[in-house]
């Protein structure tokens, strides 16, 4: 039988711990429903002070069971939240909401500028300032010469090598033995690849531990005071800057081109750039017989048998899959002698093929990395920046390397060629001078006409060098030397000088020019005009008094 919950309520007053005594047992006769009201509910307010919990319900009464309760009859009805609770709270969990999605917006973007920052200082490392933005930029435009060529002076050192690093006095770790001098014609569409001799004998600016002259593989080390140093100390980004300056005034004088820039790269950035575009295909062709050999990388073979390995080794001539590292032993083969030298063939002409194999091997370079798109893919520039990281410094800036690229990206394998100084007609030859074995130009020690006249003629976009005239200069004046800052001069800009001397006046003008067959030569004739202020032109051939009056042009030096 059910029983209802007013029949337990205690009377008021009564003590809440204790059963109350005062319920009457049921009667028999039918009683009325109690009537029930229900209190005016409480308002509901945060409760801030600690609850005693409440002693449980007693479970008899004076011995008898309590029956059980009708918990239908129980008013378990809640009032809902005020509207405007409700909405307060939903509120706050869409703040919350949004306030994760806002850190994690702060947070993808301070990784991303961390990432960026990276990649600025990775490109600016490599390049002379800029930001990575640059390489997708349109470009800056690139600094020319008077002939609106762009020179950029590549050279390399050994300071990464270990062999050099563990010899003795240094080993020559900052010796410059690659010099390489590159001139892009713009608007030609072409690219002329010139290699210097590490040997050439030239004069140095200031006193060193070499003395006041050496070869020009020694330029560098001098004027930036790094002997037998690593690439650690706090001053090497001047250092390094004061040594690139001093070879681009050597090279200047010794080729008669002025570089813009400079790039100054160690081994690793042959390797490491080959490597990147996934291998070069090279052309190798040997000079005195069918393919190259040499056995001089051949001391630390992996299997421990050495000269069994075989780096240098292409049987005959032909197209040869290379990777960075066999690019690297390539570039620096040139059959020095060596216990198994004998076995050596292809390069008969020791460094001077080696400077060719080095300018095939960065013109397979650059056509592998064109084929596989990354000279016109930012992010693949920037992945080979990274690679290169510290294995080169350079005075192009990032905006001006986006340039160079796009310029790179539209030249064609046959627009880049090789200036040969030691090809059929030398300009260059060996020698001995103070106890070394030097390359002098044939012209004479300390006289680089020849190289200069050669190189300017390959080079030149001045028509007047297409014509080829044989040009005579005189001196009939008053100032000593003036034949032959003339002759420095002309030859700069690819004229042919064939003589020198000393003759009578002939004339009021500063200059008089002869030309023998009137008429002929034009452009020379005007190229000359233009660069010689107040010049006679005679359309005769010279006076019997002049000693060379066969050439096809004499210049008589008046005062």
């Amino acid at each position: 039988m059910s029983r209802k919950i007013s029949e337990f309520v205690r009377p008021q007053g009564a003590d809440p711990y204790r059963p109350h005594t005062t319920v009457q047992p049921r009667q028999p006769q039918p009683q009325p429903a109690p009537q029930f009201t229900t209190p005016p509910q409480p308002v509901r307010r945060p409760v801030e002070q600690k609850l005693t919990p409440t002693p449980p319900m007693p479970t008899t009464i004076q011995g008898e069971s309590l029956p059980p309760v009708d918990l239908e009859s129980l008013d378990t009805h809640l009032e809902p939240l005020p509207e405007k609770k409700q909405r307060k709270r939903r509120f706050r969990i869409k703040l919350t909401k949004k306030r994760v999605i806002i850190s994690i917006i702060i947070l993808l973007l301070l990784i991303a500028g961390g990432v960026f920052a990276y990649l600025n200082y990775t490109a600016s490392k490599v390049t002379n300032g800029g930001t990575l933005l640059d390489l997708v930029a349109p470009g800056t435009p690139l600094k020319t010469d008077s002939e609106g060529r762009t020179n950029i002076l590549v050279f390399g050192t050994s300071q990464d090598d270990a062999a050099h690093q563990n010899a003795d006095g240094g080993g020559g770790l900052w010796l410059s033995d690659s010099i390489m001098l590159v001139s892009i014609n713009k608007s030609a569409n072409t690219a002329k690849m010139v290699s210097i001799p590490r040997d050439l004998w030239v004069k140095l600016d200031e006193q060193c531990s070499v003395g006041n002259e050496s070869k020009i593989n020694a330029v560098y080390e001098c004027a930036a005071g790094l002997v037998s140093e690593d690439q650690s100390p706090s001053d090497y980004t001047k250092k390094d800057k004061e040594g690139a300056a001093a070879l681009m005034k050597t090279v200047t004088s010794v080729t008669g081109i002025t570089p813009q820039y400079y790039a100054h790269v160690n081994y690793n950035v042959l390797k490491q750039a080959v490597d990147a575009v996934g291998g070069v295909s090279v052309d190798i062709k040997g000079d005195g017989a069918s393919g190259i050999y040499d056995t001089n990388f051949d001391w630390n073979c992996p299997n421990g048998k050495p000269y069994t390995c075989k780096n240098v080794y292409y049987p005959k001539d032909g197209t040869y899959e290379l990777d960075g590292q066999h690019a690297l032993y390539l570039a620096r083969a040139r059959a020095d002698a060596g216990a198994y030298s004998y076995k050596d063939f292809g390069l008969a002409r020791g460094d001077f093929d080696r400077q060719l194999n080095q300018q095939k091997i960065m013109t397979a370079l650059k056509e592998k990395a064109q084929s596989a798109g990354v000279l016109s893919n930012p992010v693949a520039v920037f992945n080979l920046l990274n690679a290169l990281g510290n294995n080169i410094t350079t005075s192009i800036s990032t905006g001006e390397m986006k340039t160079f690229l796009t310029t790179l990206q539209k030249l064609k394998s046959t627009d880049i060629t090789s200036v040969d100084l030691n090809g059929d007609t030398p300009v260059v030859k060996t020698g001995s001078y103070a106890g070394q074995s030097i390359v002098l130009a044939t012209s004479g020690i300390y006289d680089y006409t020849s190289m200069i006249t050669l190189i300017a003629k390959q080079l030149s976009t001045n028509p007047a060098v297409a014509e080829g005239a044989n040009i005579a200069i005189y001196n009939g004046g008053e100032t000593s030397g003036a034949a032959g800052a003339l002759q420095t001069k002309l030859a700069a800009g690819g004229l042919n000088i064939t003589a020198t001397g000393n003759a009578d006046p002939s004339g009021s003008s500063a200059y008089t020019i002869y030309v023998a067959k009137p008429d002929s030569f034009t452009k020379t004739v005007d190229y000359l005009t233009k660069n010689l202020a107040d010049a006679t032109v005679v359309q005769t051939a010279a006076p019997a008094s002049v000693p060379a009056n066969d050439a096809d042009i004499v210049i008589v030096i008046n005062k």
